[in-house]
């Protein structure tokens, strides 16, 4: 039986872990030991997605064991740097980093601890009654934002709409 040779496995490490092991050698085992546990986690989950989408996993929401939250990494269309960490929650987007490169992204967004991917999470918040209500709320806020109303105002709108 004839045996293929398959291609090398491209192996992705977190900058945190490539540091630790170039300088393994340098700590004491004990001190080395422990940085690793700390460190394995987002080791593993970021070889994980990234192997999982062959270095690119533009799109793919990712969710935080600790609540209801998720990110993904997309091309950024509103700065300088062209890679965006986009966070959300059931009520809506809450923030977003943007970073110089896309593996820094990915790396950044698991070692905020978004590590299990949830394909079409934001299909399904985007769909519900509290995404509607959070966006109606963000519209307010960013009415204010503009100078558009007045912080009282801005209060006024945001009691009246339903929870």
């Amino acid at each position: 039986m004839e045996q293929r040779n398959k291609p090398a496995t491209r192996r992705y490490r977190t900058s945190y872990w490539s540091h630790l092991q170039d300088r393994e050698n340098r700590l004491p085992e004990g001190l080395a030991r422990h940085l690793r546990d700390l460190a394995r986690p987002a080791q593993i989950a970021f070889e994980r997605l990234m192997s999982r989408h062959n270095g690119e996993p533009i799109g793919i929401e990712c969710k935080v064991e600790q609540r209801d939250a998720w990110a993904f990494v997309l091309p950024n269309v509103s700065g300088p740097d062209p890679y965006r960490i986009q966070y959300f929650d059931r009520t809506g987007f809450i923030s977003h980093r943007c970073c110089a490169d896309l593996v820094r992204a990915v790396e950044e967004m698991i070692v905020d601890g978004y590590r299990r991917e949830d394909t079409g999470a934001l299909d399904r918040c985007a769909s519900t009654p509290e995404w509607r209500i959070g966006q109606l709320r963000a519209a307010v806020v960013q009415r204010h934002l503009e100078g558009l109303i007045s912080y009282q105002t801005m209060m006024q709108e945001l009691i009246s709409i339903a929870a």
